[in-house]
């Protein structure tokens, strides 16, 4: 009885900390790094205003991100901006926020542990973002990627990558700069970013042993592994073309930089 508990147990705790924290903020950090070194490039060749024009989309989804869970967690909200306009840029400053939102809390343990969700919110609301941009863009590659996700193959991937090709040019162009604007300007974590949702691991890792050890005792742990293993396979899926494309970018910028 034991035994079947922890399998039980384990078949939805690790999966759910795998798939939706583990893998994700990994490739965050592959993600952060990129899109740096990207923007300071933009910055090196176009001005500082090129990093708004080129990720403000996303900058705007960063900060959003951010709010809505900080008021999800009952966090006292003191100030916000979501993006800073080109044009009140400060060309001297050396450590110029592009949008920011100022939280505060109690030590409870909701607006604690909600300090890791706070942190990794750009993760989840951006991912979302380039989701509803494909489905409401390009409907074809949207099934074709929800097909490839729940049957991953080979051929999958080609009868995928072949649907671009059946979009409409003008909606294909506007959802790849919608993307690399997302990519760009959202997924870049702050170092405080970072720091604020350490504080909020202890608290959700409890959260998570709590619900997993539930479910487990419930008979639910074949039906909610199959949900989180496809909720987390989406998030990776759009994580790895997220990489794609920062990884395409960062090198054209290599390129001009080379030519210039």
């Amino acid at each position: 009885m034991l035994t079947q508990f922890m399998a039980a147990f384990l078949a939805i705790c690790l999966p759910l900390i795998g798939y939706l924290f583990l893998l994700p903020f990994l490739f965050v950090l592959v993600l952060t790094y990129l899109n740096r070194n990207s923007k300071q490039m933009l910055v090196n060749q176009f001005g500082l205003q090129a990093q708004v024009y080129f990720g403000g989309l996303g900058i705007v989804l960063h900060e959003t991100s951010h709010l809505l869970t900080a008021l999800l967690f009952h966090h006292k909200i003191i100030d916000y901006k979501l993006l800073v306009l080109p044009w009140h840029l400060n060309a001297n400053s050396t450590e110029q926020a592009l949008g920011y939102v100022k939280h505060a809390a109690t030590k409870r343990f909701w607006p604690t542990m909600g300090n890791l969700f706070i942190g990794i919110a750009p993760i989840f609301g951006c991912t979302a973002a380039m989701y509803l941009s494909t489905y409401l863009l390009l409907p074809v590659t949207y099934q074709r990627l929800e097909t490839f996700v729940t049957n991953p193959s080979s051929d999958a991937l080609q009868w995928l990558l072949g649907s671009f090709s059946l979009s409409s040019l003008p909606l294909l162009l506007i959802w790849l700069v919608l993307i690399t604007n997302i990519t760009l300007g959202g997924f870049d974590l702050s170092p405080a970013d970072f720091k604020n949702s350490a504080t909020g691991v202890l608290p959700t890792l409890l959260l998570v042993l709590i619900i997993s050890g539930l479910i487990a005792i419930l008979g639910l742990s074949d039906t909610a592994a199959k949900l989180i293993e496809h909720a987390g396979l989406m998030i990776v899926s759009w994580l790895i073309m997220s990489v794609i494309i920062s990884l395409l970018l960062n090198g054209l910028l290599r390129v001009l930089r080379l030519v210039h």
